[in-house]
């Protein structure tokens, strides 16, 4: 730090709201580059460690907010910050009355900042800032998972996987999760993370080692950072699962011993899942069907050990009730409503292909519609819990020879409240599920726009997407069924597993419908598909 004024903070608080906009829309994790800003308010603002800390509330012109909080590191106006990258551009505060002016640029680019931060969690450090506190502290894992190297030889990296956080990897021991968008109440990752890690004791994610936390008079407190141990992997299960997609078409594909019909799946996936896969498809597969086993149960361990502590009201399992069938019910009819009128409004923008599926999904409308109330007709006995809420295979990582559950924050776009409500885990079991629809369909279409791969017939690649999907998915869920089943968080009647199944899977499928037309039209088709298989 070089900048010498004896309040140099009181500045560049009153230019900092004209100064940050062109900062905020270089970053990748500012989430409001398609809105029209309006203005920015400084809420507050504090000495941290070796920077600047401000938190800071972005109006737009739609009357939307978002909040960020922004760590800052300054140096002298004539210099340029050492730190400072392409995706790190600088904010300039000008001089002026007594004030020399300063630099600004990102303080989690900075390694000294990095490092600080790190003495701050150990040291369980507070500091006060115009409105509220920030305060930082460490638990229990914390010294184990330092004690084999002196922090000060923790060098600080960023990693460059994330958009909307960012995480810092301290030597390959320990990782900082800053939540550049932070929000009131109870942090997820946090909660969770720490209950698995202290009272479940569940080996298969990252443990938690501490926090910092900003809290103002008055208001729930927000989580800005989670530390972590960091994992060794070979990134996500997605980039995992794409390459062995990849050599499945690749080695089936070229086969000339069977055609379309030889590849074809009967039976529901229930019905599938009640047996080991036959050997042709164990041929076909190969090893990823272990790696199905595998996820399948490290995701009913994770449910278990979210419902093992029945003393713990937050994490204690409940039973399923009838008005808890009722809300899922009636919260899937209203996404399915939304997904339908929106497909017949964009239809005549489809390619012919998409269009033609679509219009069979819309003939089905009030079959689906039916299905969606099926429920009501039953009494369901099952256990809702803590669940992860977003669970695909990005939120897996891949060891390279096991899986490590990541990221418990829940689907962003939903309240705190219903991301922090417990489910059935059935819900996760659905997102894991259609994630391997959509690594199939993902590497179908990466194969079809490859203008060196061979030539397959259309009606083939098909065939052999779904045959892989639908095994990998029975392979996964019979190992998941296996274990869950056992302590009683899923319904033993097979007809009712089967009714809360598949409307989950309907919820997730109407969902996806919704997005792809808003985000990636030529996609759409992969959630119509997966209406017309079930």
């Amino acid at each position: 730090m070089t900048v010498h004024d004896d309040n140099p903070l009181e500045h560049i608080v009153r230019a900092l709201p004209q100064a940050l906009p062109a900062f905020l829309q270089s970053k990748r994790w500012f989430a409001g580059k398609a809105e029209t800003l309006h203005s920015i308010q400084i809420e507050d603002s504090f000495r941290m460690a070796t920077a600047y800390f401000f938190l800071v509330k972005v109006r737009y012109a739609s009357g939307n907010t978002q909040q960020y909080a922004l760590p800052l590191v300054a140096s002298s106006l004539p210099e340029a910050s050492p730190t400072a990258s392409g995706d790190s551009p600088q904010i300039v505060i000008p001089s002026g009355s007594g004030f020399r002016g300063c630099v600004l640029s990102d303080a989690l680019e900075d390694p000294a900042f990095a490092t600080s931060l790190l003495d701050c969690i150990r040291e369980q450090v507070s500091v006060r800032g115009g409105e509220g506190e920030l305060a930082a502290s460490s638990t229990n894992m914390f010294a184990r998972l330092g004690s084999s190297s002196k922090l000060t030889e923790l060098k600080p990296a960023v990693m460059r996987v994330e958009q909307s956080n960012t995480s810092i990897n301290y030597g390959g021991k320990l990782m900082l999760k800053f939540f550049r968008r932070p929000e009131e109440g109870v942090n997820l990752d946090f909660e969770i993370g720490r209950f698995l890690t202290e009272k479940a004791g569940f080996a298969h994610t990252p443990p938690v080692a501490g926090c910092v936390e900003y809290s103002r008079p008055g208001r729930p407190a927000m989580t800005l950072a989670v530390l972590q141990g960091f994992v060794e992997n070979k990134g996500d299960a997605w980039k995992y699962t794409l390459p062995k997609l990849d050599e499945y078409f690749e080695r089936n594909a070229a086969s000339s011993e069977r055609c379309e019909n030889d590849w074809a799946v009967t039976g529901s996936l229930l019905e599938l899942a009640a047996a080991e896969p036959p050997s042709f498809a164990r041929e076909a597969i190969g090893d990823y069907l272990d790696s199905a086993t595998l996820l399948g149960q490290r995701t009913a361990e994770l449910h278990l050990a979210l419902s093992q502590d029945h003393s713990d009201h937050d994490f204690a399992p409940e039973p399923l009730s009838r008005r808890d069938c009722e809300d899922l019910s009636a919260a899937t009819l209203a996404l399915a409503h939304n997904s339908f009128h929106l497909l017949e409004a964009r239809l005549e923008f489809l390619p012919l292909p998409a269009r033609e599926k679509a219009l069979r999904v819309i003939e089905l409308k009030g079959r689906l519609f039916d299905r969606c109330r099926e429920i009501l007709a039953h009494v369901i006995k099952a256990e809702r819990t803590r669940v992860h809420g977003d669970y695909h295979l990005g939120q897996v990582l891949y060891t390279g020879t096991d899986f490590v559950i990541i990221d418990f924050e829940g689907e962003p776009e939903r309240p705190l409240s219903q991301r922090r409500a417990k489910q059935s885990p059935l819900r996760d079991v659905a997102g894991m599920l259609r994630s391997f629809h959509y690594a199939a369909s993902s590497a179908l279409l990466r194969r079809t726009s490859d203008a060196a791969a061979a030539p397959v017939r259309p009606a083939l690649l098909d065939a052999l997407g779904r045959f892989w999907r639908r095994w990998v998915s029975a392979q996964f869920l019979r190992t998941y069924l296996r274990i869950a089943e056992t302590a009683g968080l899923v319904p033993q009647d097979r007809e009712h597993l089967k009714l809360l199944l598949d409307l989950f899977l309907l919820d997730k499928t109407v969902y996806e419908i919704i997005y792809e037309l808003r985000n990636r039209p030529g996609w759409v088709s992969i959630p119509l598909d997966g209406i017309l298989d079930a």
